[in-house]
């Protein structure tokens, strides 16, 4: 399943511009209660998929924003077995959930760091990555700008997951 995230998709306002798509997006993320909406979306939308057929274990993959979702989404939900996260750090207004969040994340994680992004410095990346709880996480490096994320590791990413879930 794929959630549209606040100010993306069905949740922007039609026909924005790009600058006022970005603040508006910027203002979004640094409530709180963004975030909090964000993992009750997520939570719903598995409950109900759970609710119409039969669910094995659930992974999460999520790059960029959507490592500023899932950080807390996996952090408070027990159903998700393992994750594929990256290109995101400690950042702007969720830099304090993110920090507290990764700790209390336990499955697996797959993370992902583009060397030269120009969006969200390595040494944030690699803080996020030190501060998650799993004893079971690895790291993944790529030279290359936040875009820029190899072919060959989004067609790993799949096979991954699958490993972990069985």
């Amino acid at each position: 399943m794929s959630i549209d995230g606040p100010v993306h998709g069905d949740r922007r306002a039609a026909g924005s511009d790009p600058a006022k798509t970005f603040d508006d997006f910027v203002q979004a993320w640094k409530k709180p209660e963004t975030i909090d909406e964000t993992v009750r979306d997520f939570q719903a939308a598995l409950g109900a998929v759970e609710s119409d057929m039969a669910v094995g274990p659930v992974g999460y993959f999520g790059f960029s924003m959507g490592t500023m979702m899932g950080v807390p989404l996996v952090a408070a939900e027990p159903r998700i077995s393992a994750a594929v996260l990256g290109l995101m750090g400690p950042w702007g207004g969720v830099a304090e959930r993110l920090r507290h969040d990764a700790p209390l994340i336990t499955c697996p994680v797959r993370f992902l760091v583009q060397w030269d992004d120009e969006l969200i410095a390595r040494d944030l990346c690699f803080e996020l990555f030190d501060s998650l709880g799993s004893t079971d996480k690895h790291l993944r490096a790529h030279p290359g700008p936040h875009r820029a994320v190899p072919v060959e590791e989004m067609r790993e990413v799949p096979g991954w997951l699958a490993g972990h879930l069985g």
